[in-house]
């Protein structure tokens, strides 16, 4: 994250941070047994990060799709604007797991909430809906699931609107999935509906947003390696990889180049699509 976040250059308008898929924004670091003693090489560069968000000369805004614990409720936090799903959920839990904050998340949760209700947080690792977070203050606004991404594309709004022109528009890239282009084979009912409604919200906005320059447009992709798909594809992964045209899994390099080309001058006249990055898994033939 922070190599990405070093990457942001004038073209940037806003960075969004999410989760992917629909169950987890961001956990917090990995906790490893030790020996009990404090071992400063192997504390993540959070505040690095926290410095890195804090400086940069746009806003930056947590689009929070789900679990926010730990080190994640403290990134959410961090961030200049905090937007829920009506499914997140946000927790502390550093004292239960014998943990620490190790960058300014204590001192900006007071500064969010108060001093009493920041140490209730701290101490207590109570978990937090998105409403309960929003009237404590963590939150700014809280929309329904299959919402998340309108209500996020509104609130950028006038930053978009300023930053578009007719020769070179803003962008919104929606994140879909595969399996909200076809019947999944897995019993993915929630997920799958979920991201049908993405593509097409993909297509109204398009419509609804050309006459400001904006282009809305949608990445479907296949399978990836992910926390979200490591079981699985622990499971079933060379199935999975069988049933792909391109024999394999799909690499971070393929979503970023689509993204890259939907931010770009090429793709400046293309508007309310959904694209593919399956390997050729949605026109193979059934």
């Amino acid at each position: 994250m922070i190599e990405r976040l070093t990457r942001v250059d004038a073209n940037v308008r806003v960075v969004v941070i999410t989760g992917a898929g629909d169950r987890f924004f961001c956990i917090g670091g990995e906790k490893e047994k030790n020996d009990g003693q404090l071992h400063y090489h192997n504390v993540p560069p959070v505040v690095d990060l926290y410095q890195l968000i804090d400086m940069l000369p746009v806003p930056v805004i947590a689009m929070v799709n789900g679990f926010a614990v730990g080190g994640g409720n403290v990134l959410a936090n961090m961030c200049d604007l905090t937007v829920a799903s009506d499914q997140a959920t946000f927790r502390q839990v550093g004292p239960m797991m014998g943990s620490y904050d190790a960058g300014f998340g204590t001192w900006y949760l007071e500064d969010a909430v108060g001093r009493k209700r920041a140490r209730e947080i701290w101490y207590l690792n109570r978990k937090y809906t998105a409403q309960q977070a929003q009237a404590l203050g963590l939150v700014n606004e809280v929309a329904p699931h299959a919402e998340a991404a309108f209500h996020l594309t509104v609130a950028c709004l006038p930053l978009l609107e300023k930053a578009a022109s007719d020769a070179d528009p803003a962008r919104v890239i929606n994140i879909g999935s595969i399996d909200g282009l076809r019947v999944p084979m897995l019993h993915t009912y929630a997920y799958s509906s979920s991201k049908a409604a993405v593509h097409h919200l993909t297509r109204v906005l398009a419509v609804e947003l050309a006459a400001k320059h904006i282009t809305v447009n949608a990445v479907a992709p296949g399978p990836f390696e992910s926390k979200m798909m490591a079981e699985t594809l622990r499971t079933f992964g060379d199935a999975i990889r069988a049933s792909v045209p391109l024999g394999r899994i799909g690499a971070p390099e393929d979503m970023a180049g689509i993204a890259i080309f939907l931010a770009s001058q090429a793709g400046a006249y293309l508007t309310g699509t959904v694209i593919p990055v399956d390997g050729g898994i949605t026109v193979r033939p059934s």
